[in-house]
């Protein structure tokens, strides 16, 4: 028995209905009791989200630098604030 990665399960999940065929859709998962807990709170419980881009906001801005997107110090304000390290 292998558990399938959580993110393998949304993908599933959401292909269980399809808006342009299905009026309404259902996803069962079956999974071993212990595991039970874990599935439930993942499904209906908010996920968070962070951002990593802090740990390689350098390499980040200096590609956008070589290449031409970013000139000015204004532009790399402006590119970082697009970002969602900036909105959160």
């Amino acid at each position: 028995y292998v558990d399938f990665p959580i993110t393998d399960v949304l993908q599933m999940m959401g292909r269980a209905g399809r808006p342009q065929f299905d009026n309404e859709a259902r996803a069962v998962i079956m999974v071993h009791e212990p595991k039970k807990n874990f599935y439930r709170r993942f499904i209906y419980e908010p996920f968070p989200v962070e951002s990593s881009l802090h740990e390689q906001l350098t390499d980040h801005l200096n590609a956008e630098v070589v290449s031409g997107t970013i000139k000015t110090r204004e532009e790399a304000i402006d590119y970082v604030t697009w970002t969602y390290f900036f909105r959160r």
